[in-house]
Parts: structure tokens; sequence; C-alpha cells
């Protein structure tokens, strides 16, 4: 069976024990080295590289709290340093003026019952956006204070500003974003492997090229639960004392991890422990001279040792130096097979059948022998192959030679179908049915034609009838989020729309970026998501997050998901073209937009119908002053009247804004936010 044989000699157990017996003297030449297993505690050494990046939970905002002018900058450009109450703008609030001359007037009136007016003139006060102090500071000085100065609540970096001198706010408007430098977070990427030895509370000791010499302290805030998919690690969020703010954002830092209470358990040295491959193994030295070889399941390993979390006991011996010479010695392969095995069982002698055979042929180094069936094995009759001892091969050079006759060798077997002389079943039938199948073809030579023709023809239909995309859409999968909110500007829709959506929009599983538009009056935020993401899930997803978000936006501000269309999508074209003259370019939108578009839409699978040029009809309405006041009409009554006028011809949209109004006919009525209306 290609075995070799290895002598065992008298008194010598160690192959019978999974075990190697050396000599000291032999032992000493090899330079063999042990250490004793010990109950100690492993310190974590993971290291990761990371980046600074502001602490967001330092941040502050300072917004405008009722609508005023910004008359004053004192601070203009961002990443600018501010202390504690500094002051950043001073505006020019006019809301005010009208309430604290209420306020005032009420003081100055004598009477024993104006308490409850001057307490509704304060919390008229307090209503138009005045703090306490500076409602204490009218009380005191007894003049309007109408300009109003905002501080800096925290010491750190202003991150944004968004006022301008001269600019108008309105209530909420954000004006300056301030960050604290007191602590800062660092991002880490944490192998997957090492993640069990990182969790919240760990100390963190940070260190930086731009600071050399500088150890910053900090803890482990929160382990991400999100894995990088390309380099399998974690995001590991750590805060870290920013010691004279020399942190910064962006700066590179290297990490190191330490357990504050490591657990206790047996160590080894990393050089004992050997890898196979298919597990791991040390060398374990017995007081006799043995050694044997015991798998064990190694753990973290940092400073040279390796945990042993299962196979050792504390006080035994590990082999550190030599093990692949004591593995050459022992045979470490055949160790390990009879590392858990039991003892061997007796093999039962096998019966031997004997039977009639022919042989076919001899080779150099195998005899080809056919017998009959054998009742007593189940054996249907077979030709076999051979294997011819070494004694008996022939010399190199000898060719394949058949018998002359019939000689009657005997084949044995032994009991349940093992051969001695491992044979093979032969293919002489399956020859015999290629050969008869080949004799069939030859014969009937049309209709193996007509089946080859009659396949060929299918195989082209099908190749015909499957349905190919010419076009495949390689687009990001994408959901787009359109708000309206009319008549303001693209600042205050930049924060008060776009900004909170594309943040609430960052949350959404699946989504890789999120991108925001401001315009006037309108915003437009783009979701897109991971590649193989369905786009029905997406906008499902979408449409959650948005309802969520929906209560944050301002009053008059209405949000909707656009089409489920793609650019590769847009599959016809068409030019409406009047060739008689009689209709303008105004004409032929609204032929356009209020006929073809839905009739086209009721066409199944058709997701939009966009309409590119052309002109929008419009009617303005220009109001005369003199003549409303002379019939007593105010102005609200001719915008009610166009409401109505507009709902019974179909009008679709109403934007309500300030004094004078235009029409676009048959849908929308809008009104201009001028000053005074023209003539």
């Amino acid at each position: 069976m290609n075995m070799l044989l290895v002598p065992v000699y008298a008194g010598s157990e160690a192959g019978d024990t999974g075990g190697v017996s050396i000599s000291p003297r032999m032992q000493q030449n090899l330079g063999l080295r042990t250490a004793v297993v010990a109950q100690g505690r492993l310190p974590s050494q993971v290291v990761a590289s990371g980046s600074i990046s502001w602490n967001e939970r330092d941040q502050v905002v300072v917004q405008a709290r009722a609508s005023a002018f910004v008359e004053r900058l004192y601070v203009r450009a961002n990443l600018d340093a501010v202390r504690k109450g500094q002051p950043l703008a001073e505006l020019y609030v006019p809301d005010w003026v009208a309430a604290q001359e209420e306020f005032l007037a009420v003081r100055r009136m004598q009477g024993a019952e104006l308490s409850q007016l001057r307490e509704a003139s304060r919390a008229r006060m307090r209503q138009a956006g005045m703090s306490l102090e500076q409602i204490q500071q009218v009380e005191t000085t007894g003049r309007v204070q109408a300009r109003m100065t905002l501080t800096a609540p925290i010491a750190g970096i202003v991150t944004e500003v968004a006022a301008r001198e001269g600019m108008a706010v309105m209530p909420g408007t954000t004006l300056f974003r301030v960050n604290g430098l007191a602590t800062v977070w660092a991002q880490a990427e944490v192998p997957e492997s090492q993640a069990g030895q990182v969790r919240p509370g760990t100390r963190v000791r940070a260190t930086t090229p731009a600071v050399p010499g500088e150890v910053f302290e900090g803890r482990v805030q929160a382990l991400l639960p999100e894995v990088a998919g390309g380099t399998r690690t974690i995001k590991a969020r750590m805060e870290i004392a920013n010691r004279g703010g020399r942190l910064v954002p962006g700066m590179f830092v290297q990490m190191h991890f330490s357990d504050a209470d490591p657990r206790p358990t047996l160590l080894v040295p990393s050089e004992a422990v050997i890898q196979t491959g298919r597990r791991t193994v040390v060398m374990v030295a017995g007081d006799d001279g043995r050694f044997r070889v015991v798998e064990v399941e190694a753990g973290t390993e940092a400073g040279g040792q390796t945990e042993v979390r299962r196979g050792l006991q504390a006080g035994q011996k590990v082999v550190v130096s030599s093990q692949f010479l004591i593995d050459s010695e022992a045979s470490l392969r055949g160790l390990e097979a009879r590392l858990n095995a039991g003892p061997p069982a007796a093999a039962a002698p096998a019966a031997a059948y004997r039977t009639p055979a022919k042989v076919d042929a001899i080779e150099k180094d195998a005899l080809t022998l056919t017998h009959p069936e054998i009742p007593a094995l189940k054996w249907p009759g077979m030709t076999m192959e051979f294997k011819l001892a070494p004694a008996l091969k022939l010399p190199r050079g000898a060719g394949r030679r058949r018998p002359g006759g019939s000689g009657v060798p005997r084949a044995r077997a032994g009991r349940g179908g093992d051969h001695r002389a491992h044979p093979r079943r032969a293919g002489g039938e399956r020859q015999a049915m290629i050969a008869r199948l080949i004799h069939w073809s030859i014969a009937n030579r049309f209709l193996v034609l007509l089946a080859t023709l009659i396949v060929a023809v299918a195989g082209v239909v099908s190749m015909l009838r499957t349905p190919l995309d010419a076009l495949p859409d390689l687009s990001d999968v994408q959901v787009i989020i359109r708000t309206t909110w009319p008549g303001q500007a693209p600042r205050i829709v930049e924060n008060q729309v776009t900004y909170p959506l594309t943040t609430t929009m960052l949350s959404v599983p699946g989504a890789k970026t999120v991108r925001g538009y401001s315009f006037f009056g309108d915003s437009f935020v783009y979701v897109l998501f991971e590649d193989g993401t369905d786009l029905y899930w997406a906008r499902s997803r979408v449409l959650e997050y948005l309802n969520q978000a929906q209560g944050r936006l301002p009053a008059g501000a209405r949000s909707a998901i656009g089409p489920d269309a793609t650019g590769v999508g847009w599959i016809y074209q068409y030019a409406l073209v009047d060739r008689s003259g009689r209709m303008d370019i105004a004409q032929l939108r609204a032929l356009q937009d209020w006929f073809l578009r839905f009739e086209l839409k009721t066409i199944p699978d058709v997701a939009e119908v966009a309409t590119i040029g052309g002109m929008v009809r419009q009617y303005q309405i220009v109001a005369d002053p003199e003549k409303l006041a002379a019939y007593g009409i105010p102005l609200s009554r001719v915008m009610e009247a166009v409401q109505r006028a507009n709902q019974e011809t179909g009008g679709s949209v109403l934007e309500m804004g300030k004094p004078s109004t235009w029409c676009a006919l048959p849908a929308t009525c809008r009104r201009w936010t001028t000053s005074a209306p023209s003539r």
C-alpha cells in the first residue's frame, strides 16, 4: 500500500502515546529551550490610525430671534477664534420698538390696577424675541433698545458665518456656528479582528507628528455599527482632551488603545505556537524527556506573549525553540493524525474467494484479467487490472503483449469487495454502447442531420426572442426630493429646508451620497444609493425619513419626491409644430401641458412626460389703490376673487405673498413681493 515501515524497539512507547522521546544529550545538541505556562494579564495593544474632527456635541448655533437687519459684524471670516461672551454681530430689530414703547407708556401711566397691563407688555416683548436681560435693561434705562448684540455662547472656533452687513434676517435664521476646542473627536479604523478588544470607555493615547513629544489622553466614546466592506474595519469614535487647542480637524493621529483592567489568562511565548494551517499546536515537554503535541486555541498576541484559551494548564512546560527539529524527528503529521484517535480496532481476517479468470494483457507493471460472475460477493463479470509486485515487473522497454491461450489464473478477493491488488472496472460495456451509437448514426444520417437542423433553428429563435437591454441603465440609484417654499431667498431655503433635509437623509439605510441645492423658493435634495439597491425600496425609505423631517420644516414648505425615471428612461421625443402659423409658442405650451401630457401619461409604463421650451401665458393684475379706496374694496377681496376665478377655471396652485399680484392661467396666481403696487 506504498507505506514505509518504521522500526519500533522494545521499551519505546512514545509512538503509541502520540509523542517522541529525546535524550538529554540530544536536547542539549539541539539547543532545546522550554518555558512554563503562566497565569497573567495580557494588556491590549491595539493600534489604529485616524483623523481629528470637530466634536459635534460641543457645537452651538447662533440664530436670530426676530426679524432684523445686520448693522455691524464683529466676526467676518470662518475659523476665527472667539472667547465666551465676545460680540459677534449687532442687529437692528424694528419690531422691538413698538413693543418697548408700549411697555414704557404703560409704565409711565398712573393707576392702581396697571400690573396686568405691565405683565402683558412684558409678555409681548418676550414674544418679540427679547431675552430677560434685555427686558431688564429697558426697565432700568427707561429707553427703547432697538439694537441687539449677539455674543459667543462658548469659547471656540467660528465654523460658519452666514451673516453680512445690511442683510435682512428672519426669525430662526442661522447666523453663526461655533465649535468648542476643549475636546475633539478622533475617527479611527479598527481592524475587525481586533474590534472585540475595544469597547466604549477604553482609554486612548494619541500622538501626532504635528506636535512631537505630546501625548493626548482620551476615551472611546462609541463604536459605530458599520463595517467597511473593502478594508474590513469598524469605525471607532474617540473623545480626546485638546490641551491648548493644538489638535485641529483633519490632523493625522496615531492612537494606542489600552484596557484598564485586562482579564487574567494563560500566557505562553509566541514562538512556542505552531500554526499548521488547519490547527494551532504546541510542543509540551514531560518530566521523563518525552514530548507530545497538544492542540490549543490561541487568542490575542501582544509583546511576544500569546493568550491560550483552551488546551493547556498553568505550570506545564512548552518548547520555545527547536520545535521544527522535533517535528522532523517525530513526524508531526503522523502524531496529529493519532492525536485524538482511540486505539485502532483489530481488523477481522478477510475471507478468500477463488474464481477462474482469463489473462487479457500483460504490461510491464500491470496484469489485466477478465473473470465471470461471483455470486458469493454479488459481483457481475468484469475486466480488472492488477498491479504487479516490484519483483514481478517486466524490464523497461517491454511492450504490451497478449498471451496466446486461455490460462486459468485465480483472482483472490476479501470479504466486502476489497481486492488485495486494487482492481478497477474496465469500460468494455461503455465502449460497446458508444460503438453501437456511432453505427446507428452512420446508418441514419438523415435523421441525425434533421435533428441537428432543428436544434440550430431553435437556438437562433431563442436568441432572437431573448429580451436584451441595448442601453443598460448605468446611472446611480437616486431619489430626488423637491421642496417648494414660495417667496423665500436661497439663503433662507438653505438654512431652514435644505440643511435639515440633507442631515436627515444621511441616516437613510444604503445612502452613500446626499447632495442639496437651494434656489429662490425651491430646494432640491439628491439621495444617491449604493449599486444594486432596488429603486422602489429606496423611494420607500426616503419617504419614511421625509415624513419624520416634515415636522421640522417651516410652515408653507411642501416636500415631494420626484418620479421614478432616469435619464436612460427617456425613450421618445417629439415636437409640437404649427405649420399653419396661427398658434404661438404659448398656445402650443398650453396644448402640451393640458391635453397631450395627460393623455400620454395614461399609456402603461410611462413614468413621466417632461415639457421643454414654450412660454406660459400670464396675466398681470395691477391694482389702483385710489380706486380701491374710492369703492371701499380692500386688496384682500381682490385676491379672494382671483382665487375663486382660478378655482373655477381649473387652477391648481395659489402662492400667497405681499402687496401686488400676477397670475398665470389656467393654473397659477402669484403675488410679487414689492413695496408698492405699480400702474
